[in-house]
């Protein structure tokens, strides 16, 4: 997970409106990606989507064809919607999400979310806490293929649309989530019907491999292994120009990555610094709101920010040390977990360890520091010895 998830989960609330494929014993999976072998193979895919500003009615067509013996298999489809909303609410799936397979309605289709709590009155299911990525809700119900069976499996809901922000609107169809099946997915394509959206109001969409004809957006697919890449996303306005609008109206905090001030991310920008930072990269964030605080980084009145990794940290106490002209003007480190198990620092006499040792090499100022020393043992780590300058008293 990159560390766009976390400042997102941070900074931004987001009501969602995603829509994905169905997957193959889902229960095991634990989320939104199939796990296990299956002898089933998704032949060919066709979505068609009929998009509202406000709305969007989602039509998935399935050709499914097992491979090898007779296999009954439990079948599922994550529910995007129950999941998203923080208030309490209870869904009527059964109204909502139908499915057919041959041309036969399935009658019995359950819900199920895992380590969730959940309470079923006649059709009824209210969830009673926020779950997380690995608790998202699923439609299940049991299939049997016999040998070498086709089947044709066809699902029906609609949902409200997505938003970041009050800033734009968004349609997501997740195509990853059918790469549990076995092998390629032969042909796949998805249909976007733009129906009171005009083709303006669109602000991007992705993957860029789409053809848009009059009102139409099409994506086709072959032998497809589907990714995340692979999802398809649509971001629109409600109206012309409303986009930038609420961008001023709502601005983004302000993020300092290591002391250097990133541009606005920006869903039309398809990179951003963030996007190679892991969780794991990262030793200290903090977030200002402050305008004393804040007034370093922006002259606005948004929040700041701002992130610190350990790199950046065993960066600086280098830069110390060079610029000190210390005993030993390189330290010999692979990685930061390896630099934590080789040394420690002692400041004014006081050692400090491991992930502590990075956050005080953020506090130090090179300007106040006196000299440094390198000292080798023959047991234990290294040593990193600062002396700091004495400070003078302030004058009255």
């Amino acid at each position: 997970m990159k560390i766009t998830l976390i400042t997102l989960t941070i900074l931004i609330i987001c009501i969602s409106n995603t829509f994905a494929d169905i997957a193959p014993n889902p229960i095991k999976a634990k989320g939104i990606v199939a796990s296990g072998n299956t002898n089933i193979r998704m032949v060919s895919e066709r979505v068609i989507v009929d998009l509202y500003k406000d709305s969007s009615v989602v039509e998935c067509h399935f050709v499914m064809k097992n491979e090898g013996k007779k296999q009954q298999i439990n079948i599922g489809f994550p529910e995007m919607n129950f999941h998203h909303f923080k208030t309490t609410s209870a869904t009527d799936f059964s109204s909502s999400f139908l499915v057919h397979e041959n041309g036969k309605e399935v009658q019995l289709i359950d819900i199920y979310t895992p380590n969730s709590d959940l309470r079923k009155e006649q059709n009824i299911y209210e969830r009673t806490n926020n779950l997380d990525y690995e608790e998202q809700p699923w439609y299940l119900w049991d299939s049997e293929f016999d040998d070498g069976e086709t089947k044709i499996i066809k699902v029906r809901y609609s949902l409200p649309f997505g938003q970041i922000k009050n800033r734009c609107r968004y349609f997501t169809y997740l195509l990853n989530t059918g790469f549990g099946w076995k092998g390629s997915i032969e042909t796949c394509e998805v249909i976007v019907n733009l129906k009171d959206i005009s083709k303006d109001l669109i602000l991007k969409t992705t993957p860029q491999n789409n053809i848009v004809k009059d009102n139409e957006i099409k994506w086709k697919f072959n032998n497809l292994e589907p990714t995340t890449s692979d999802d398809i996303k649509i971001y629109y306005e409600s109206s012309k120009g409303a986009y930038e609008l609420m961008k001023k109206k709502i601005p983004d905090p302000t993020i300092v990555l290591n002391e250097q001030i990133l541009p606005e991310r920006d869903i039309l920008n398809d990179v951003h610094s963030l996007d190679n930072i892991l969780p794991d990269d990262i030793l200290k964030t903090k977030v200002l709101i402050d305008l004393k605080e804040t007034v370093k980084y922006t002259s606005g009145n948004e929040g700041v920010f701002l992130i610190f990794t350990k790199d950046y940290a065993i960066d600086k106490i280098n830069r110390i040390i060079t610029s000190k002209k210390s005993n030993k003007n390189q330290l010999d480190y692979k990685s930061p977990t390896d630099f934590i198990e080789k040394y420690e620092l002692v400041v004014d006499r006081i050692t400090y360890k491991e992930e502590e040792m990075l956050l005080k090499i953020l506090e130090l100022e090179k300007d106040e520091i006196k000299n440094v020393k390198i000292t080798d043992r023959p047991i234990g780590k290294t040593y990193i010895q600062i002396k700091q300058k004495k400070r003078k008293p302030p004058h009255n």
